[in-house]
């Protein structure tokens, strides 16, 4: 075995590979600059720190850094532009001035510093053109209290930390943080969502969020003191996917996510620090798992759901609350009233169950919801405004109970794929609803293509089924 005589007493090399002896805590300063021939480094658990420039111009390719590390000095490991394969332990608090600088080849795609992290220095992953994603983990304790901002609360992170990281795309740090560095994010988020966020007590206390390199925000997580988000507080943020709220929100303000074209996911109801870089992409968003019982108006309008469940839990869903949600293709509702335009405009929506809670359905609440093939009125439905159904071109089947007693003018009309009309009723006159069925049809289904063919049915118990079946000649 091949040794390095003046170094033997803590650390043997052999075949380009260098091994720390255990109990060694400290690699010193310039141990190993400039060496040639290393290949892989292995250092045991007991180093605790790598001393300035250790292995600053070495060829080492590979190293395993121990997991109680805690401190990687200025220059540790600059200029190896040979280090491919590198991990980055959880407990580090300091990454000095240059520390990875030019190590261009470094397969670590994705850097995660946890949130006891203190410092960063200047240049120090300068020109890692393997890097595609920092993430800085802030302290779970400032999701769950309001303290006092203190001096060395927020991580000493140089604005030049990732300089010339052409392939990094995406940041994860606090809000507060982001801002702190210079990042200059969307239209001052942190104002108009949270608050008294500046004010003493809950500073740091900020939301996390992902954002890409022009300051988009991708991911958010609302903090746990918020209760209510305000009106407009996301509004905008057109590359937003996903956000996260806390067990405690009550209610979503009015247009809060409107234009939140590309949002598509909600965890909700976290109790515990939640981490962003872990959060993962649902098809379905189930308000049933949240305690929201109010959703503004326009709140998730021009928002990419895909299925959505809103149980009858959530009390009140205000007017065109998720209008022109272009991607929503399932829906399953149960509060009372289905607002005004509530569901608009929904052109891939084809599978719509309204539950047996519901008993009033807004105007203009599915209108233009093209894809829509079938419609089953609930046995609670008691209104039914105007232009409510209008222009759902698919709309070919349709049931409606007895118990619906105020059915405006028309409610389907610009029904062009209208072929069945089924309602149930146990009195005929309706106010003289059916008195007339040509009138009917031409009001309530106006530019349906609808002709009467089939007339009253009388069933035994006296219960009346009055079908219209349709043809396309125009009546």
């Amino acid at each position: 075995m091949k040794t390095i005589t003046r170094f033997e007493s803590w650390y043997v090399y052999s075949d380009g590979v260098v091994r720390i002896n255990d109990g060694v805590e400290k690699v010193p300063e310039w141990s190993f600059e400039n060496m040639e021939g290393v290949k892989e480094i292995i250092i045991p658990d007991s180093v605790f720190e790598i001393g300035t420039g250790a292995f600053s111009n070495s060829t080492v390719q590979s190293i395993v850094l121990p997991s109680g590390l805690k401190c990687i000095g200025d220059d540790a490991f600059s200029d190896c532009d040979a280090l491919e394969q590198i991990n980055f332990p959880p407990n580090v608090e300091y990454v000095g001035s240059r520390a990875f600088k030019n190590c261009s080849k470094m397969i670590l795609k994705r850097l995660v510093f946890p949130h006891k992290v203190k410092h960063i220095g200047d240049q120090a992953f300068c020109c890692c053109d393997g890097l595609e994603e920092v993430v800085v983990e802030s302290n779970p304790l400032t999701h769950r209290v309001r303290y006092e901002y203190e001096k060395g609360a927020l991580p000493d992170i140089s604005s030049d930390a990732f300089q010339e990281c052409q392939n990094v795309r995406f940041f994860t740090m606090s809000l507060r943080l982001a801002e702190t560095l210079g990042f200059k994010l969307e239209k001052n988020l942190s104002d108009r969502a949270f608050p008294g966020y500046r004010e003493e007590g809950y500073r740091d206390c900020c939301t996390d969020v992902t954002f890409d390199r022009e300051g988009h925000i991708v991911k958010a997580v609302v903090p746990e003191w918020i209760e209510y988000i305000p009106s407009k507080a996301f509004g905008g943020c057109r590359h937003l996917e996903i956000v996260a709220f806390p067990h405690g929100l009550k209610g979503v303000g009015d247009y809060a996510f409107n234009g939140c074209n590309r949002l598509s996911c909600i965890i909700f109801s976290y109790k515990f620090k939640i981490r962003l870089s872990k959060l993962t992409i649902r098809d379905v968003v189930d308000f049933g798992e949240s305690n929201i019982v109010y959703v503004g108006k326009s709140a998730f309008s021009h928002t990419g759901f895909k299925h959505l469940i809103i149980p009858e839990q959530v009390k009140y869903v205000d007017e065109d609350a998720f209008a022109v949600c272009e991607a929503l293709e399932k829906l399953e509702y149960g509060p009372s009233n289905i607002a005004h335009g509530c569901f608009s405009d929904c052109h891939s929506l084809k599978h719509l169950k309204l539950s047996g809670s519901v008993e009033k359905i807004g105007e203009s609440a599915f209108r233009y919801c093209t894809s829509l093939e079938s419609v089953v009125i609930p046995d609670r439905v008691r209104i039914i405004e105007s232009n409510a159904f209008c222009g759902c071109t698919a709309l070919s089947e349709l049931w409606v109970p007895d118990t619906v007693h105020d059915w405006a003018w028309s409610s389907f009309s610009w029904c062009g794929g209208l072929v069945e009309v089924t309602v149930y009723t146990s009195d005929m006159s309706h106010d003289g609803w059916f008195d007339d069925k040509e009138y009917f049809i031409k009001n309530w289904f106006a530019n349906s293509h609808l002709l009467t063919q089939e007339g009253v049915k009388t069933r035994p118990h006296g219960f009346s089924h009055l079908r219209y079946i349709g043809s396309h000649d125009e009546y």
